[in-house]
């Protein structure tokens, strides 16, 4: 999934050694980054053939990319906009004429053209969040005034963009993951092996597919671990993605030494898998074992949480969470295996007593949006909501 240059960055004629400049890389750096990748195991690929959902059309699927990637990184919201109304795309091309999909970029000032073959799978809505993101870089970069980005910066772009529709979609979570892992051999497998391999020679000349290793594996380790500030950042960076990306990777990689992605355990492995134990089907008749309970469970989530409240005092955490308990604004989700999947705690007015302010959300395994439906149904009276969105720099944002 290339993204088409007017004037290509990177020429067939070029080594592993001008690779390394181009995208600010040490050799030294990258044969580190690729130790840590441990390579898939060989997951089928046959899932991504399964349909998301009859009904859902190209460009409800596009909307869908759309909204995903404004909830992940609020502050590309104008270009995520204009790209997802103005940027031009033909979603069902010649496949004989264009096999591959692809975004061009059309210059200054114009929005690029994304061309790609959906078909309703689950396959088809990843390529498209890939093509969505790889678009909004550009504007993005155009916008800042900093021009085209390095390659693998910019399918890193892609990639958080993929991510975005993992976490946020709407769809079946399971399937769109398990596709999404099945990916992996690829990009962890030949072109991984591919890059070490012109590394230890040094003379081979450039093939696109070295820029998606690093990528992949610098989307999957910093997306859950960066505020959506530092993502939107390099977004608009252009030329100067490539030192960015590598600046922050190494600040998060040093507290890190071994981050995601680890060896799956089955095929049937998804992005973010619930480890917590199933709560008690029976309820106590004591209020205090099930406020504690509660309790428990907010607080399992705000520690599985990377951007979490885990650093807070003790006795500030807690009182924070009981005022909520106490005046019944805290609410936990309970998820289909019977394990807590989110929190949300808010403010009410008695000036505007239907709107509500959330002051907490929190699904560390990627059901935001579940959570968002659950508040809308056990907050029935609030016409209106807003966020404080701890990922964002914004104030407040519209919630609903």
């Amino acid at each position: 999934m290339p993204l088409l240059d007017r004037s290509p960055l990177m020429g067939s004629r070029q080594t592993i050694c001008d690779w390394c400049i181009f995208n600010d890389f040490e050799k030294k750096d990258v044969l580190s980054h690729l130790e840590r990748i441990v390579e898939p195991m060989n997951t089928s690929r046959i899932v991504s053939k399964e349909r998301i959902n009859s009904c859902m059309t190209a460009d409800e699927a596009w909307a869908q990319c759309a909204t995903s990637l404004c909830i992940a990184i609020p502050e590309l919201s104008d270009e995520i906009a204009r790209v997802s109304t103005d940027a031009p795309r033909c979603l069902a091309p010649n496949k004989a004429k264009h096999p591959m999909p692809f975004t061009y970029d059309l210059g200054h000032r114009k929005l690029p053209f994304v061309s790609l073959h959906y078909q309703g799978c689950v396959a088809d809505l990843l390529t498209m969040a890939h093509e969505f993101g790889h678009a909004v870089q550009i504007v993005a970069s155009w916008k800042s005034g900093k021009g085209q980005m390095p390659p693998v910066a910019r399918e890193w772009c892609a990639f958080i963009s993929e991510l975005a529709i993992l976490q946020f979609n709407e769809l079946s979570s399971a399937s769109i993951c398990s596709a999404y892992n099945a990916d992996d051999n690829t990009y962890f497998g030949a072109h991984k092996s591919s890059l070490e391999a012109a590394l230890l020679d040094g003379q081979r000349q450039y093939q696109y597919a070295w820029n998606y290793p690093l990528a992949r594996y610098f989307s999957q380790t910093l997306f859950q671990r960066c505020k959506s500030t530092q993502l939107s950042k390099i977004y608009a960076a252009g030329a100067n993605g490539g030192r960015m990306l590598n600046k922050l990777a190494a600040e998060y990689f040093g507290g890190h030494p071994l981050p995601f992605p680890t060896k799956r355990q089955n095929s049937d492995s998804v992005l973010m898998k619930n480890y917590f134990p199933e709560i008690p089907t029976e309820k106590s008749d004591l209020p205090a074992i099930e406020a504690y309970r509660t309790l428990g469970m907010m607080t399992y989530l705000d520690l599985d949480y990377l951007l979490g409240h885990s650093e807070m005092s003790i006795s500030k955490y807690y009182n924070r969470l009981l005022h909520h308990l106490q005046t019944q604004t805290a609410y936990v989700v309970i998820g289909d295996e019977n394990k807590p999947i989110g929190y949300a705690t808010w403010n009410e007015s008695d000036q505007n007593p239907e709107h509500v302010e959330f002051t907490r959300q929190a699904a560390p395994f990627g059901d935001h949006l579940r959570l968002q439906r659950s508040l809308k149904r056990r907050l029935p009276h609030a016409k209106t909501a807003s966020s404080k969105n701890e990922r964002s720099a914004r104030q407040a944002q519209i919630a609903w």
